[in-house]
């Protein structure tokens, strides 16, 4: 664990975003290498964090989705584990906001928002996230 925690510290922002003007082609062909890397990432965070919330290590969980996040802002797992450690931290307000805004609310067009993943739902659904009494959806 410590390991993977100290990957994370490596992390800076999304992969390969910060690439030379000639010479990232290679990145389009073949195996997207920066779509495994996001990944793995995302991965490596979220195992962080649930390690962390069940040793109630609660800065250790706030690094690691922070740094997930930062390498995945679009990744429902990175949302999920951001909206889940604001809540058991006490920042109950930011978790709702980041509930309303990336998850229930989010669009990834010009249309409303978009019908929740399945997987979402559950979690959503299992965490008690779908009853908070002041919350508009659509």
């Amino acid at each position: 664990m410590t390991d993977l925690a100290a990957a994370l510290v490596l992390v800076t922002g999304e992969p390969f975003t910060r690439l030379r003007e000639p010479g990232w082609s290679w990145l389009l062909e073949g195996e997207r290498v920066d779509h495994t890397i996001t990944c793995a990432i995302v991965d490596v965070g979220h195992i962080v964090k649930t390690h962390a919330l069940a040793a109630d290590d609660l800065d250790l969980a706030r690094a690691a989705v922070e740094k997930t996040y930062t390498a995945a802002p679009y990744d429902e797992v990175a949302r999920l584990d951001l909206i889940q450690v604001a809540a058991v931290t006490g920042h109950s307000e930011l978790a709702e906001r980041h509930l309303v805004d990336g998850i229930f609310n989010r669009t990834d067009d010009d249309y409303g928002p978009i019908d929740l993943p399945e997987r979402t739902a559950d979690i959503v659904k299992q965490r008690g996230w779908d009853r908070p009494p002041n919350r508009k959806r659509g």
